[in-house]
């Protein structure tokens, strides 16, 4: 366990000139690469899904990822006839390629290659906008106007892996490995990551696809008083695949004293399914009794999908509320207080994989669930699916939470200044309702669309309050830094509740102390986890449980992966750096 092995490169310029004293243009862009390589579980000599005759020791697959982002951005702004002005325009691209190395597809044997280019995805956005503000004299005592238009268009694009990535070459594990007397067909694939496929259900999921979006906003920021401020916003957006919808905001902030101001808002939000969430696709491949069989994730609008009852996404939308007050009641100290609450209505999830069982023959088998699911996709012509997933429009969810932060400023001698702070959140989400159950899925007996630990991943899946102190000096040459943070308690779900882990509360602190050694050349040294905390130890074996009772069945997993991935820091431990930056 632990981080992938990365390598980064990454490039950034800006620019500008004036054309003259109403008249900028300006541009800036980054390009950006990075190269990742991260390894799977090890395939043991005697594992089925290894071929001794080309890794007689077994084998460690791994993955490499080549990452390129890239961004670019242009623009003119200025002045004229009172208003402030900027129009630009902005195209970015980022794109993923996925090579498999030091792996095999067991089902073409001993010809089988050992390192494989897996496929790709590619996701790119063009975005222009024209803003445009000005103060309005002689309403109220101060009133500014912003107006702004923005086209946006996004493109989605995977690119499906070589076919020996992905396919069945017929050959069965004792014919790799005769002391396995297993006459089933032998893993197709690349093991630890299959490649992308061109197709699911008879379609291709490697075409391109793109929406196009345009947007119109206005906004008034209005002093009504010196001590009252209001803020009124309205947005316009248009899809070409979801429609249009209009969203608001009111926002205002009242100095009720020289130490006391009390503050609040209320917005709506629209959010449309990303590019990603409608149209990726991925498959991966096994041999069951001799048939081969595909466990895919979808795209709505896939045959497969639908024949689930799959329907097309709707966007999420949301209502959210605050109110906060500020105290500055001494010089240099400030303390903020708010209160917020975000409901979001059919929120984007990924359904559980509705899994099909059959026997040899080819008939439903298994639970009366697996039956059900098997018998709709058989129906449908899809007798080679074992399990599915994809997106649906599933729970709505209320986010509830108390935000304080407090400052203070002080200077220490002549030279010296200590910025003190403190914070402070508490966070509960809850699934406040579950949409039916679409289509043919409605009859099948215990389906479960959003299971339980997704169901606690929302609810429980974070820390329900969090903690940070920090305190920084800096007097001349020399600079000091320390952090404190306090992560609550996490819950990592389970199977069932008796697999439920809860990971305590646990503090970590950072440091670094920097020093100038001439004018614009700093060194720095520092840790992060300063000293070197991991999170609750996953239990293994079987037992009871020392908390609930309970009896307790532990993964294997648990004795080679002693944390859980839902630790809110990692389980990294100690990290130590240097720095040395120049400024000019």
């Amino acid at each position: 366990f632990g981080d992938a092995r990365t390598e980064d490169f990454s490039l950034f310029a800006n620019a500008g000139i004036e054309l003259n004293e109403q008249v900028n243009l300006y541009a800036f862009g980054g390009y950006g690469e990075r190269d990742g390589n991260s390894a799977g579980f090890f395939r043991r000599p005697s594992d089925a899904r290894n071929v001794p005759a080309i890794f007689p020791d077994g084998f460690l697959p791994e993955i490499d990822t080549q990452t390129t982002d890239w961004a670019i951005t242009g623009g003119v702004r200025g002045e004229m006839s009172g208003w402030n002005y900027d129009l630009s325009t902005q195209y970015g691209r980022n794109e993923v390629d996925f090579e498999i190395l030091n792996t095999l597809n067991a089902s073409l044997g001993a010809a089988s290659p050992t390192e494989f280019d897996a496929g790709g995805l590619e996701y790119t956005q063009w975005v222009s906008n024209f803003d445009v503000s000005r103060d309005i004299a002689g309403l109220f005592q101060r009133t500014t106007l912003a107006l702004g238009l923005e086209y946006r268009r996004e493109t989605f694009q995977l690119s499906a892996g070589e076919p020996d990535s992905f396919r069945f070459g017929g050959v069965t594990i004792n014919q790799n490995n005769p002391l396995n007397s297993s006459t089933a067909g032998a893993a197709p694939g690349s093991q630890v990551f299959p490649g992308f496929q061109p197709t699911i259900g008879g379609v291709s999921v490697v075409d391109g696809n793109a929406r196009n979006n345009f947007s119109a906003y206005a906004e008034l920021d209005i002093d009504v008083i010196e001590q009252w401020n209001v803020q009124l916003a309205g947005r316009y957006e248009d899809y070409s695949d979801f429609g249009s919808d209009w969203n608001g905001k009111i926002a205002t902030r009242f100095e009720a004293t020289d130490w006391l101001a009390l503050r609040g808002a209320v917005s709506t939000g629209f959010r449309a399914p990303g590019v990603a969430q409608q149209f990726f696709a991925a498959a991966a491949t096994n041999n069951v009794n001799g048939v081969l069989v595909d466990a895919v994730t979808l795209p709505v609008g896939n045959p497969v999908a639908q024949a689930l009852g799959s329907t097309p996404l709707k966007a999420e939308t949301a209502v959210n509320w605050s109110v906060g007050a500020v105290f500055n009641p001494i010089p240099r100290f400030n303390l903020t207080v708010d209160w917020f609450q975000i409901n979001i209505d059919d929120r984007i999830v990924l359904t559980e994989n509705l899994t099909a069982s059959r026997d040899a023959a080819g008939n439903p088998s298994g639970n009366a669930t697996q039956q059900a699911i098997a018998q709709i996709l058989n129906d449908a012509g899809f007798n080679t699916i074992s399990a599915a997933r994809f997106f649906i429009n599933g729970v709505d969810t209320r986010t509830r939470g108390i935000d304080a932060i407090a400052t203070y400023r002080m200077d220490i001698g002549d030279e010296g200044k200590l910025n003190l702070t403190a914070g402070y959140n508490w966070t509960q989400n809850r699934i406040t309702a579950r949409n039916d159950t679409p289509g043919a899925l409605n009859q099948v007996p215990g389906i479960e669309l959003f299971g339980r630990q997704e169901s606690l991943r929302i609810e429980q899946g974070q820390p329900r309050n969090r903690t940070n102190l920090g305190l920084d000096y800096s007097q001349n040459w020399l600079g000091f830094t320390l952090r404190g943070n306090r992560y609550g308690r996490v819950l990592a779900a389970g199977g069932s509740e008796f697999t439920d882990l809860n990971i305590e509360s646990a503090w970590g602190v950072d440091a670094e102390i920097r020093a100038e050694a001439v004018n614009g050349l700093e060194f720095a040294v520092g840790s992060n986890n300063l000293f070197d905390k991991f999170p609750t130890n996953l239990p293994t074996g079987v037992g009871v449980d020392p908390d609930t009772g309970n009896p307790r069945n532990n993964s294997a997993n648990n004795f080679f992966l002693p944390f859980s991935s839902f630790s809110p820091f990692g389980f990294n431990g100690r990290f130590v750096y240097g720095r040395v930056s120049y400024r000019f």
